[in-house]
């Protein structure tokens, strides 16, 4: 954003020290280049303005995430969802309504999110193993969550570095994550 500023500016000087240097050597101004002058800043005014824009949105676009687990994890991820509410519009196969199709709404879920918290409890259902299937396939960024020491990574994320829910630093480790 400070780049785009900091161009902006260098644009409106340059044309202004353009201007004042023509003026200030004499030359015989006409209306058409005035208006070719005047056509260049409001384009280069335009274009910076769209490019800020643009920049903003993209600041404050909205990020989702989505959170797999299992029935044993059902606090830890009601817990999770809490704490990252401010930086992502968390979804999970919680919210579904009677009447969706079950794989086809978490795949649309999995498919909108950039990052996936994979809560690994003592058991993984089939379901959850289908989710982190999915996941895996769509080529996610995948934040293991495991709730113990005891608990192993199914072999399709072992690949990923996980949070110890346990760990005393979880919560920074967390919100460092998140930033």
């Amino acid at each position: 954003m400070k780049k785009i500023l900091i161009l902006i500016e260098v644009i409106f000087v340059s044309v202004s020290l353009l201007v004042a240097f023509n003026i200030l050597s004499g030359y015989d101004w006409n209306v058409s280049d005035l208006l070719s002058i005047l056509v260049s800043v409001f384009a280069a005014f335009i274009t910076c303005v769209i490019a800020v824009a643009y920049l903003m949105m993209q600041r404050h676009r909205i990020k989702y995430g989505y959170i797999s687990y299992g029935f044993d994890a059902i606090d830890i991820a009601a817990r999770l969802k809490r704490e990252i509410k401010g930086n992502y519009e968390i979804s999970d196969f919680s919210d579904l309504v009677p009447g969706d199709n079950v794989q086809q709404c978490i795949n649309k879920k999995i498919k909108k999110s950039s990052i996936c918290f994979v809560i690994i409890g003592k058991r993984i259902s089939s379901f959850q193993r289908e989710e982190i299937r999915q996941i895996v396939k769509c080529s996610k960024r995948i934040v293991p969550i495991l709730i113990d020491e005891n608990v192993r990574c199914p072999q399709q994320i072992r690949g990923y570095v996980p949070l110890f829910l346990n760990d005393e630093d979880f919560d920074e480790k967390l919100k460092n994550l998140l930033e």
